[in-house]
């Protein structure tokens, strides 16, 4: 199969996407993670990942789920048991299988009991220094939210346990993290601290090491698709407001001072006041690499990294 055909499910959902005047949208593709060296790209349509260089060429397809390894778009796979959530070398992974944790370091092991793999997140802050492990199921019965950081020798847990139940996903900014679902909270030292926005549910986030925003999302009776977003400090305090009648893709950069909105075929980068700083065309999806670089796809499925 060559590129064009590989990239065909892309294009397929993202002409549907960019020309939707309301009623059912498809999912447009999302970046599962990008760098400065390759990015992986999953399309809902096929429920396919699809990693490329950071040339643009497409190197692989599969239908398992992907992590990238030590250099994007290397990959390690997860099974229908094992969940990998990092891997960067044969002594540096974690892995959740059944009700255990195991994280391998240079150094040595560390095991972790976990409420069960099968809804285990793994969220990483852009520079990959440190991660939060959450539970997609915010009823799970004993699912707490561990934190981690990296030293010299890998991944290691730190802090106090946090009871996940209310808790659907999260982002990391660094030295903070945001916490989401029916009911949204800033986790800082081990504390919850609820957030200051007014969004009854903010169901998903996005952060940098200075800020962030967070999302919630809603179809009205017309079967509009809205997307209302939020600007938020590290303390959780609301900074600006954005509401947009699409399905828009939300992204920020490594420093959270930049946030990104794709909709209806165009990317709007906002600054730290909410407002718009740039606009670019032709794309339908979106990312930043750790140095804040941007990856866009195009309504072709092509996968730009921006000079």
């Amino acid at each position: 199969m060559n590129h064009r055909a590989r990239v065909a499910s892309l294009v397929a959902l993202v002409a549907v996407t960019s020309c939707s005047t309301g009623g059912e949208q498809e999912t447009p593709p999302v970046f599962v993670a990008a760098s400065s060296t390759g990015a992986i790209v999953y399309d809902p349509q096929t429920e396919s990942h699809f990693g490329y260089a950071s040339d643009g060429r497409h190197v692989w397809t599969d239908k398992q789920a992907a992590v990238c390894a030590a250099r994007c778009p290397e990959a390690a796979f997860s099974t229908a048991t094992r969940k990998v959530l990092s891997r960067r070398g044969d002594t540096d992974t974690v892995v959740a299988e059944g009700g255990t944790l195991q994280i391998q370091r240079s150094d040595g092991k560390e095991s972790h009991q976990i409420a069960g793999a099968e809804n285990v997140l793994w969220r990483e802050s852009p520079d990959r220094t440190t991660a939060l492990l959450l539970y997609a199921d915010p009823t799970l019965p004993g699912g707490e939210i561990l934190r981690f950081q990296r030293d010299a020798h890998g991944w290691r847990a730190t802090g106090k346990r946090v009871p996940a139940g209310g808790f659907w996903g999260g982002c990391v900014g660094g030295d903070w993290a945001v916490l989401t679902g029916e009911r949204g909270g800033i986790l800082k030292d081990g504390t919850v601290v609820p957030l200051q926005v007014n969004l009854d549910q903010p169901g998903e986030c996005v952060a940098g090491t200075r800020g962030g925003a967070v999302v919630s999302r809603y179809v009205d009776q017309r079967g509009t698709h809205h997307t209302e977003v939020r600007g938020i400090d590290p303390s959780g305090r609301q900074t600006w407001s954005r509401d947009v009648a699409a399905r828009a893709g939300v992204i920020a950069d490594p420093s959270g001072t930049a946030v990104g909105l794709v909709h209806e075929g165009e990317l709007e980068l906002l600054d730290a006041k909410g407002e718009v700083r740039e606009r670019r065309e032709d794309v339908v999806a979106a990312s930043f690499t750790e140095t804040g670089r941007m990856v866009t796809v195009n309504a072709d499925g092509k996968v730009t990294w921006a000079a």
